[in-house]
């Protein structure tokens, strides 16, 4: 009995103890699904939490995978952050917002799963190889430096555990091997590329696609539109891209001298010259800093363009084999072989700058003279040299034959079209089944069409004149305008706008001062530092046109400059005087002294005189004159010597200097000796008041009959002084003499002059 009580206690303690056991395990096994359960987020309740992945919780959202992912999994997640669907839309033309993605159901969702794994995988249970994704296509995995996915998706965040299983954030959004756009070939590339269509017509034309479609690799520089088109118009050989293509031969060269054997990127391109497929001929290379220069001055505008057989650098010119490339302009002028163009060379290289314009980059059209041309234009301009004509008026006459916009062949040249030139002025070109013409037959294209690295010649058998310099041809301008001495006055009459008023007016006489004249007359002169300065004086139009006169007046025709006796004659000139002027202008004094020519101190060189000019005569002046006041106008004349040295002894030179108007009777040195000695003192102001009256009175004013004149001398009562001139005789009652005025009207910038010959005095 006692046996059988210990038995049974036996018994009941092992059951016991397995019941414990039992309620051990299940209170463990209970502990442990409540470590993953209410302690840890779902995956989706992770990424709710985390900003970075709002726009993966939109995307699971719209995808009706947010019950998935809040499964019991357990799942391994690879979390794109926003920035990498941000990428991802940007790098993917389909897609132009993350909207457009997000109402792509069907993508969307392959693309969402495809970031899924079943099974709970940390990083460090990853290994090289593939998993497989809830989408059903692999992943391939290198943990060799950190988590990589498919070569470019780096795990930014691992191990993020959740309830059910565990998530790892990326940098890039992974993309499905079936819904993964194949990359183009290259000449794919270039058909889907706006801007490279002439590439993609010329390479078909030179029968390259074949190639350019093959596995390659290669590295293809591809030349934009414009770049064709400015190749086009800079190589003379090419009037049109039509011309280019259908020379086969020159076109395959320069196709295939863009190309290189196997695959070179940015960063590749790191040798002085890289060979192409053209010949082995080469192209140099400057890489700085991932800027690219191919040979000199071509950039690559787009780098690294990833094609399935290569890639292609977009550059934005063209590039032209050695074997193919031709001399500039200025090369082509001045090679031995080119014959009849050494005057066009000796003018030009006269101008540095336009040496290295014609030599550099640009297109350019060129009318280039011959020899004979510029012979014709010597002969018409009566110069033996091109030396001999001013360098100014040379180098405009050379830009008047340049065109510095296009290189434009004799094809494309029209009949009444217009062509702007580097000067400015225009020509138009005439053009007939025969010839091809300039300026209406002014010269004519002898030799069309000679190509040049930078434009086009078309050589001319005369000289274009521009129409500045060809409307001074036969007037007196001509001969200052293509003389190297005149050069200050023609840059003056150029300046004050007069060019055309002499050019047009016709009888004319000029006084031309030469360079050495305006020079000296600048270095006397306290008003002028310099030519600019002249150049800029208000009163430049007054003092140029003080030269001028509105008739001819030949040296031949003043009489006493054969037989020497002192003359002096006046001449309107056509500087403007007082409103009441007589002539409405200023007078210049011409006097005839022992065989030579003055003007007041200002002598004409009697060995360059009545030179013609079509429209005028031109005397030639060793200095400049200067409009006159009535004060300058009698010092500067002999006849008034005694007179000029009274009004300084009389300190009235300052006063009639002044604005005026002022009419000044002026005896002449004969008349004052008849009274010599003259008074000193008030006496001798007196007297010299009594012949200046206020006002510009010249003779037309005057009545036929007597006319009194109110002088400055006061009479002491409060008025002034008088006498009386006859306007028919000329005949001057003053209060204590008579005279006769003898030469009338010499008009001064501020007054006028009336010679008498007898001092006019106000008492006995």
């Amino acid at each position: 009995m006692q046996q059988t009580s210990v038995v049974l206690m036996s018994r009941v303690k092992a059951y016991l103890l397995v019941v414990l056991m039992a309620f051990l395990i299940a209170s463990l096994s209970s502990c442990g699904d409540d470590d993953d359960g209410p302690g840890l987020q779902d995956a989706v309740q992770l990424a709710q939490s985390n900003d970075d992945l709002s726009t993966l919780v939109t995307a699971l959202t719209e995808a009706n995978l947010v019950g998935t992912l809040q499964g019991p999994g357990p799942f391994t997640i690879f979390a794109p952050t926003d920035a990498a669907f941000d990428a991802f839309i940007a790098a993917n033309s389909q897609y132009s917002t993350i909207q457009d993605l997000l109402d792509d159901e069907t993508v969307l969702t392959a693309v969402l799963q495809y970031h899924v794994v079943n099974g709970e995988s940390f990083a460090a249970d990853l290994n090289n190889g593939n998993i497989t994704s809830l989408q059903g296509e692999p992943i391939s995995v290198n943990v060799d430096n950190g988590v990589v996915l498919n070569g470019n998706a780096s795990v930014t965040g691992a191990d993020n555990d959740v309830s059910n299983g565990v998530v790892h954030v990326i940098n890039q959004v992974l993309i499905p091997p079936s819904l993964a756009v194949q990359p183009q070939n290259i000449v794919e590339l270039a058909q889907d590329n706006d801007d490279l269509s002439t590439l993609v017509d010329a390479v078909t034309a030179a029968d390259l696609v074949t190639t350019l479609t093959g596995d390659g690799p290669f590295t293809v520089f591809a030349p934009t539109n414009e770049a064709f088109e400015n190749f086009i118009a800079a190589d003379g050989r090419f009037g049109t891209l039509a011309e280019l293509v259908s020379n086969t031969e020159v076109l395959t060269a320069v196709l295939k001298y863009h190309v290189l054997n196997g695959e070179k990127r940015s960063t590749d391109l790191t040798a002085a010259t890289e060979t192409t497929l053209q010949d082995d001929e080469t192209i140099a290379v400057v890489n700085e800093s991932g800027d690219i220069t191919l040979n000199g001055n071509t950039n690559v505008v787009t780098g690294n363009v990833d094609a399935s057989n290569g890639v292609v650098h977009v550059i934005d010119r063209v590039l032209l084999p050695p074997s193919l490339r031709i001399d500039d302009i200025v090369s082509i002028a001045t090679a031995p072989e080119t014959e009849g163009l050494d005057s066009l060379v000796v003018a030009l290289t006269k101008f540095d700058d336009l040496v290295s314009l014609l030599g550099g980059e640009g297109t350019f059209t060129v009318f280039a003279p011959d020899n004979m041309a510029f012979r014709g234009l010597l002969e018409t301009l009566g110069k033996d040299r091109i030396s001999d004509i001013p360098e100014g008026v040379l180098k405009r006459v050379l830009q008047y034959h340049v065109v510095a916009t296009a290189g434009v062949r004799s094809g494309q040249l029209t009949d009444g079209q217009t062509i702007t030139t580097a000067l400015g002025d225009d020509v138009e070109i005439g053009k007939t089944v025969d010839a091809v013409t300039i300026n209406d037959g002014a010269a004519q294209v002898s030799s069309a069409d000679i190509a040049a690295s930078n434009g086009v010649v078309h050589i001319i058998n005369a000289v274009l004149v521009p129409p500045l310099e060809l409307s001074t041809l036969g007037t007196v301008v001509e001969i200052a305008y293509f003389n190297k001495d005149f050069t200050t006055l023609i840059a003056a009459l150029d300046r004050a706008m007069l060019i055309d008023d002499l050019t047009s007016g016709m009888d004319l006489t000029v006084f031309a001062p030469t360079n050495a004249a305006f020079e000296a007359f600048i270095t006397a002169s306290p008003d002028f530092s310099s030519a600019d300065d002249l150049l800029a004086a208000p009163n430049l139009a007054d003092i140029l046109l003080y030269h001028v006169l509105g008739q001819r007046v030949l040296s031949t025709a003043l009489p006493g400059l054969n037989d020497n006796p002192t003359t002096t004659i006046y001449l309107p000139t056509l500087s403007p005087g007082p409103a009441d002027a007589a002539e409405g202008s200023t007078t210049v004094s011409l006097q005839i002294k022992d065989g030579a020519m003055l003007t007041g101190d200002v002598a004409i060189n009697t060995d360059l005189v009545d030179l013609d000019g079509g429209n005028g005569i031109v005397h030639v002046l060793n200095g400049v004159l200067v409009p006159p006041t009535v004060v300058q106008l009698a010092a500067g004349d002999g006849n008034f010597g005694l007179l000029a040295g009274a009004l300084g002894d009389a300190n009235l030179v300052e006063t009639l200097n002044g604005t005026g108007p002022f009419t000044v009777f002026a005896p002449t040195d004969g008349a004052i000796e008849t009274v010599a000695p003259l008074p000193t003192g008030q006496a001798l102001t007196d007297i010299l008041l009594y012949h200046v009256s206020n006002g510009n009175i010249v003779s037309g004013n005057l009545t036929p009959q007597d006319n009194t004149v109110t002088t400055l001398l006061s009479d002491g009562a409060g008025g002034f002084e008088t006498f009386v001139v006859n306007g028919t005789s000329l005949a001057v009652t003053a209060n204590a003499s008579t005279a006769t005025i003898v030469a009338t009207d010499i008009q001064g910038t501020n007054g006028v002059i009336h010679v008498v010959n007898e001092v006019l005095l106000p008492t006995e």
